[in-house]
């Protein structure tokens, strides 16, 4: 298990598309503030587990 986090900056599309398939725990999206996250989508895409903040329309999307 990693014991750090990074931060790997903005990613062109399909650059995002393979960091997030590299991820090995968990995508944590801490926004206050969205409308309907794309990046959300795309961590689910993967199949990781996305935790989130209950903002915009996160919560159509990940259903407890």
């Amino acid at each position: 298990m990693p014991d750090k986090i990074s931060y790997l900056g903005e990613k062109k599309h399909l650059q995002k598309f393979h960091c997030l398939c590299k991820m090995q725990m968990w995508f944590i999206f801490p926004s206050k503030w969205e409308g309907t996250p794309t990046v959300v989508l795309e961590a689910m895409s993967t199949g990781l587990p996305v935790i989130s903040t209950d903002v915009g329309d996160v919560p159509l999307i990940i259903t407890p």
